[in-house]
């Protein structure tokens, strides 16, 4: 045991009957940072009851990765000193899991963690092929089930500390404007926030229940904030009215000293899946461009998965014109003193714009695909394409190409 007292990071890939045995070693090193721990359960084994670790145990322990189900993640934490240290916690699960699961892991992490010490909290699931075609299939299972909410998340907000919250598992985690309200209240310092940003399967008749009102939340509390991920609902004017009322609601009340919008820091929003169903409706687009304008003024990147399962596979590439249209409108208003850098094609194109429309951004605003104003966006892709691949020197042409699979657009 002597000679394993200098060791600093340490991973186990087992079986959840090992487990015992594994945290029972690890409570003795003493130097010990990182912990990695992956539990492979075996069909129709017993997970052990594991005896809690004595109060001097992991005390220098600042990162962990625990990979397995809910439960056995859950009860490695439980058996964990209370109060440790810990800063950042990834917590990888495979497969379909309700609000009552994902809730019981973060109970383990708060039954663990120092509240003060938490700076990162990473949740990932896989679903299998069998979980997809489970979801897929007509199998009797109801899966609005699996349908996450506040519930799931709530116990993380204990930590208030963090810079980093991600949840991306498999299915979306909806969350209502005041749920974000609360979110962006608390986690003040977070930097990253991806609160499903990518999922594998939705409900199409299930739509989330935020608006873009959601996003003024984070632009008014969270001023470190830099990239965040949720899932809304775009589709309505509604949507796009609350978001106003929002922003004209904060300006109305400007009573914190370091209040401010337009935000200055967030950079990326991706949205995943978020209903969009305008068919590049030239009106919505232009209105949620002028309302990014008064939320964001250093937006650089507005994505979406394309979720083809929803039947608008377009609400991607609409995203994109919104965020073109948002950066164009900071060209006409600002110029070269806009936040946002622009690349010397698109400065281009959008000099042709205010050439032949001015400020009449609903005519700027594609219209629809074949359109002389579609042309006009067609024209910038290649654009970008051109320039991109004259950036390219022929020594570099072995660069490391993207996955084909890649399902985000930019």
């Amino acid at each position: 045991m002597a000679c394993l007292q200098s060791l600093t990071h340490v991973s186990f890939y087992m079986t959840a009957a090992s487990l015992p045995q594994v945290l029972v070693l690890t409570s003795q090193l003493h130097k010990l940072e990182d912990l990695t721990i992956q539990a492979c359960e075996k069909p129709f084994e017993e997970i052990p009851r594991l005896s809690s670790s004595a109060p001097e145990a992991f005390s220098s322990l600042k990162n962990v990765t625990f990979d397995g189900s809910p439960d056995i993640i859950s009860r490695i934490f439980f058996a964990l000193p209370a109060n440790r240290a810990i800063q950042s916690a990834t917590l990888r699960m495979h497969g379909l899991y309700t609000n009552v699961d994902i809730a019981l892991v973060l109970s383990g992490v708060v039954a663990a963690v120092s509240k003060e010490s938490l700076q990162k909290i990473i949740m990932t699931s896989v679903l299998s092929n069998n979980d997809l075609s489970h979801w897929d299939a007509d199998s009797g299972i109801d899966t609005r089930q699996f349908i996450l909410d506040i519930h799931a998340i709530e116990q993380a907000l204990q930590f208030q500390n963090l810079e980093i919250f991600s949840a991306c598992l498999g299915v979306p985690l909806y969350l209502t404007d005041e749920d974000h309200l609360r979110i962006a209240q608390t986690w003040r310092s977070v930097q990253l926030l991806y609160l499903s940003s990518i999922v594998q399967r939705v409900i199409p008749t299930h739509k989330p229940p935020a608006s873009i009102a959601s996003l003024v939340h984070y632009a008014r509390y969270c001023h470190r904030l830099k990239a965040l991920g949720l899932c809304l609902d775009a589709s309505t004017k509604a949507s796009v009215d609350a978001c106003v009322q929002a922003v004209d609601a904060c300006g109305e009340s400007i009573s914190e000293a370091n209040f401010s919008l337009p935000s200055p820091s967030i950079q990326m929003v991706e949205f995943g899946p978020s209903w969009l169903e305008c068919n590049f409706d030239p009106v919505q687009i232009n209105s949620l461009a002028k309302a990014f304008t008064r939320i964001f003024s250093n937006l650089a990147a507005c994505r979406a998965c394309r979720t083809e399962e929803l039947g608008v596979p377009q609400a991607a590439w609409t995203w994109v014109k919104v965020q073109t249209l948002y950066e164009y409108i900071l060209f006409v208003d600002q110029g070269c003193n806009a936040n946002t850098p622009l690349s010397t094609w698109k400065s281009k194109l959008f000099s042709k714009w205010s050439l032949e429309y001015g400020r009449d951004y609903e005519r700027i605003a594609p219209a629809a695909p074949g359109s002389s104003l579609e042309a006009d966006f067609d024209e910038l892709i290649r654009m970008r394409k051109r320039s991109i691949r004259s950036c390219i020197r022929p020594q570099e042409t072995n660069l490391r190409r993207y996955p084909k699979n890649t399902r985000s657009c930019e």
